[in-house]
């Protein structure tokens, strides 16, 4: 279940462009732009070519392809779909000097945002589910930031300490635990300290579904801290299995801010490509899936 929310006891999901990277892409097909082509007289060969030019955002599995073929897909059409299939990307993984993370590249591409299929403990603000564009690829870090990273970050700008950041690790002694207890404005800090920006809502959705369109990427004592196995504590970063982009703890064990405004309407109208959040509003958001 992705999950969004206003919320005052989070930390950053540190965000950073890297220009030679993040060109513009076209838009990959998804499988229901193919079958809106289809239905829509384009013939099979014609649409064979886009999803070459353009590639897919989808595997053809026997559901996918029975579907397809109902609409109208040629036996030339699956194997083009098959031949274009995305495959795994290589992970691509780079060290932050300034606040020594480890950074994730995390490629453009399309998702659906919201509520995912099947899920039946959705929010009324995550509704509707509508479809999202990134358009440039960004670096992400890797796990939630450490008590480590953010001393740095007070060492490195002469801060303070926020003054409940200690509740959940009292005198720092575990510095591989995430830094709790930064406020929206601390966080936004930090990631420009390290030479970026928090990321948005959509940013981050598109990041912690790992590529997948489930609402779990795994069994969830796999793959998260929550009520059920935490303890009711936080826990070490990067201690569960990590997404399908190589993150971690975008499930569970904590909150992470994000650069928008909280608007639980904002789903009805939201942009499709890149969309940045409300101009304006009393909270921000943070996310846990």
């Amino acid at each position: 279940m992705i999950r969004r929310a206003a919320a005052t006891l989070m930390l950053c999901a540190v965000f950073f462009q890297l220009d030679a990277a993040g060109q513009n892409l076209p838009h990959r097909l998804s499988k229901d732009d193919v079958v809106k082509l289809l239905k829509g007289q384009v013939s099979p060969h014609r649409v064979g070519q886009r999803a070459r030019q353009q590639g897919i955002d989808f595997e053809v599995t026997a559901e996918v392809e029975k579907e397809l073929r109902r609409a109208g897909a040629t036996d030339e059409l699956i194997a083009t779909l098959q031949e274009v299939t995305p495959k795994p990307l290589a992970l691509q993984v780079r060290e932050n000097p300034r606040d020594g993370l480890k950074y994730v590249w995390i490629p453009p591409g399309t998702f659906m945002m919201g509520c995912s299929p099947g899920d039946s403990e959705c929010f009324d603000q995550e509704k509707p589910a509508h479809q999202v564009t990134i358009t440039r690829g960004f670096w992400i870090g890797q796990t939630p930031v450490t008590v480590d990273a953010y001393k740095r970050f007070i060492a490195g700008t002469g801060g303070q300490t926020p003054p409940y950041a200690q509740v959940s690790n009292r005198e720092w002694a575990n510095e591989n635990m995430p830094f709790f207890g930064a406020s929206w404005s601390e966080a936004r800090d930090y990631c420009r300290w390290v030479g970026g920006r928090l990321p948005t809502e959509a940013e981050w959705e598109y990041a912690a579904r790992g590529g997948g369109s489930e609402s779990r990427y795994g069994n969830v004592d796999e793959i998260a801290w929550y009520f059920g196995n935490s303890g009711n504590q936080i826990h070490e970063v990067g201690q569960k299995r990590a997404n399908g982009f190589g993150l971690y703890d975008m499930l569970g064990n904590v909150l992470e801010w994000v650069s928008d405004y909280y608007d639980k309407q904002y789903y009805q109208n939201s942009p499709s490509q890149d969309p940045v959040g409300p101009s304006s509003g009393e909270d921000f958001g943070a996310r846990q899936n």
